[in-house]
């Protein structure tokens, strides 16, 4: 996989979708390394993984403890 920005924008699609049915853990695992990409691309694309966090801070009560335990983990354990 050496398409950097297509993973980035996958894992940005997999966090949507997973923050649309409520599995905030594997919302957050999806934006974090998603965002990473996206900086260490200088992407556009930071903003919105970066906004979409913020968003979910917001609503999820357990945010900080659902980052920290996401900071752990790797995206790839998590595709089926």
């Amino acid at each position: 996989m050496n398409d950097q920005l297509g993973i980035a924008l996958m894992l940005f699609n997999l966090a949507e979708i997973a923050e649309n049915e409520s599995d905030f853990l594997r919302a957050i695992v999806f934006h974090v390394h998603a965002g990473r990409i996206f900086n260490e691309l200088q992407s556009a694309f930071l903003s919105a993984s970066t906004e979409a966090l913020s968003v979910m801070e917001a609503k999820v009560p357990d945010f900080a403890a659902l980052r920290a335990e996401a900071e752990g983990m790797g995206w790839e354990e998590l595709i089926e």
